[in-house]
């Protein structure tokens, strides 16, 4: 499970029971900090925690004529 709570459930219950929201402002994601083509917003991401390297894969195109 992943949610603007946590990257696992355990992770996410905790943030659930400490009343946090998940809500923040998009240029306290490091990918949006310095890019002012983005409005300065409150956005609900996944967690801070969650590695989405790990889900990355590779995609191959055939074109067959």
């Amino acid at each position: 499970m992943v949610s603007p709570l946590g990257s696992n459930v355990e992770s996410s219950w905790n943030s659930l029971l400490q009343g946090k929201s998940g809500i923040r402002s998009i240029r306290e994601i490091p990918e949006y900090k310095d890019n002012m083509d983005f409005p300065n917003c409150t956005i609900a991401p996944a967690h801070p925690s969650f590695d989405k390297k790990k889900w990355e894969v590779s995609v191959w195109l055939f074109v067959i004529n």
